[in-house]
């Protein structure tokens, strides 16, 4: 469970309490009430927000939880926002909040894919060379690694183009040719949005997918595009959803037969 989701202490709490459940313990208000010494009146209002707990309460029953470290760091910033009445205050928590989100809900805590951290030629080749990451996963699907001149007519490439890029892949080992066919060396890679060249990456393959877009049939594509006025927990919210929606088409996708090539752009960001 990745608590940066939540924006409230006792939701934390009550994810724990269904957590721990389904291992077939048992836990009650009870038992968590004599766990930080109070009555099981008070917990009860606590977890229906009517009251709140002391930071000592929370220190307990983090313990108990065994939420700690950075994750019960956390813990006492949502503690102190409810708290606090002090507006200053409270805004000065959020963002201290806001920051632990924004480091720890990424993308790399919800996919199984490897995540490439470090910064080498190899990375910038496969990267930066347009057409080289949509071929490389083109050579997953049977009639394109045994027939690649099918391929290159499907993308509409000069022969130079195409075995310029077919080169890279192979010098960086990205993919090999055996056995009359292409095959991938490399699977389920995904660049870190830390990455110095993730910025220039994202940009080329969003030109690549505008001019793709304009190419094909509507039955090839779904496009949707939304401009709203929401807030800062919505924005949260939204992004956090998309997070599980990625790791669940993850699974999805490894468990289908590779037929086809897509591409899945995803934008949230803030106009004004």
């Amino acid at each position: 469970m990745n608590i940066y989701e939540h924006q409230c202490y006792i939701a934390v709490i009550n994810s724990y309490i269904d957590i721990i459940k389904s291992t077939g313990r048992k836990i009650t208000y009870q038992k968590l009430a004599q766990e930080i010494g109070v009555q099981k009146p008070y917990f009860s209002k606590v977890m229906s927000k009517q009251t709140n707990l002391s930071q000592d309460q929370l220190y307990k029953i983090c313990q108990y939880l065994q939420i700690k470290d950075e994750k019960y760091r956390y813990m006492t910033l949502l503690l102190e926002k409810e708290r606090t009445g002090v507006e200053k205050r409270k805004k000065e928590l959020s963002k201290e909040i806001a920051h632990y989100q924004s480091k720890f809900i990424q993308t790399k805590s919800y996919l199984e894919a490897s995540i490439i951290e470090e910064q080498t030629q190899t990375i910038n080749d496969y990267y930066l060379t347009a057409y080289a990451q949509i071929i490389h996963i083109a050579f997953s699907i049977s009639k394109f690694s045994k027939k690649p001149e099918e391929l290159r007519k499907e993308l509409n490439l000069s022969q130079e183009r195409f075995q310029s890029v077919i080169s890279i892949l192979l010098e960086n080992e990205i993919i090999q040719y055996k056995d009359e066919r292409y095959t991938s060396t490399r699977k389920s890679l995904h660049l870190s949005p830390d990455s110095t060249i993730f910025q220039a990456w994202l940009g080329q393959m969003r030109a690549l997918s505008a001019q793709r877009n304009l190419q094909i049939d509507k039955s090839q594509k779904y496009n949707f595009s939304v401009v709203f006025s929401s807030d800062e927990n919505a924005y949260k919210e939204i992004k956090t959803k998309f997070m599980k929606f990625i790791s669940t088409i993850e699974k999805s996708v490894k468990k289908s037969e590779n037929q086809q090539v897509y591409q899945l752009n995803f934008d949230l960001h803030e106009w004004l």
